[in-house]
């Protein structure tokens, strides 16, 4: 059985190391629906410790990797939660942006990784709990890294999937407008520049070059004051002549 090979279980335990030592973004794409890292920790200890719980011959790797996991969980600052626990330790939608946690957990990983003279390789999905989910993400972030790619010099696009709020807020449904790509093409081959990733991203998009154009009645009050100002300014530079 697998959870009766030793080997199997250190595959598994060096294939979780390397996934918490995975750069933040990486770990976020991942791990989607995770509020925070320390339940990325929770669910990869759960599904480890539960997969070769009672295994005498992988006993000894076992308590290894409880070793190596509690001091993750030190790392993180959770020590008064069990990290093996069902529950989500936090139910704090913020934490997944706190890179503080994402910083310490992968330093802490890394060092578990070098203790054991493991390399920080990306880890094998093969012996990942839950490979198929992983699996199917990575291939995911795999497409999307190649597109950035090959965008010819430019820089990394920005994430539209995190900007859900600002789009209700602005009342923009983020749909690509292929008319505005080509404009934006047509305007980088005529400059001989790349545009950020992020400004091209958010340009080719239906409705955003709008916001630059409409003026609302509050802009007009905000721009008669500002011009009234300059008016005084002008007349106090007048006079002082």
């Amino acid at each position: 059985m697998i959870r009766d090979d030793p080997a199997v279980a250190e595959l598994v335990l060096r294939s979780i190391l390397q996934t918490l030592a995975l750069p933040a973004e990486e770990q976020i794409e991942l791990y989607a629906d995770a509020p925070c890292v320390t339940c990325i920790l929770a669910d990869l200890y759960r599904k480890w410790s539960t997969t070769f719980a009672g295994s005498r011959e992988a006993a000894a790797v076992t308590k290894r990797g409880h070793q190596v996991m509690e001091r993750l969980a030190s790392a993180v600052r959770i020590t008064s939660y069990p990290v093996w626990s069902t529950a989500h330790p936090c139910g704090d939608q913020e934490c997944l942006h706190r890179s503080e946690y994402f910083s310490t957990v992968r330093c802490a990983a890394r060092e578990a990784l070098c203790e054991y003279g493991w390399s920080m390789a990306h880890p094998s999905l093969e012996f990942l709990p839950g490979a198929a989910e992983h699996a199917a993400r990575l291939d995911t972030v795999q497409a999307e890294r190649e597109q950035r790619q090959n965008a010819k010099g430019r820089t990394k696009k920005a994430r539209l999937k995190y900007h859900r709020l600002v789009f209700d807020e602005l009342g923009i449904i983020p749909v690509v407008s292929q008319e505005n790509v080509a404009i934006l093409k047509g305007r980088e081959r005529e400059l001989g520049i790349a545009f950020p990733g992020a400004v091209f991203e958010w340009f080719s998009l239906e409705g955003v070059a709008a916001l630059f154009r409409e003026r609302t009645n509050q802009d007009e009050l905000v721009n008669e004051e500002h011009d009234d100002w300059d008016k005084l300014n002008r007349l106090g530079h007048e006079e002082l002549i």
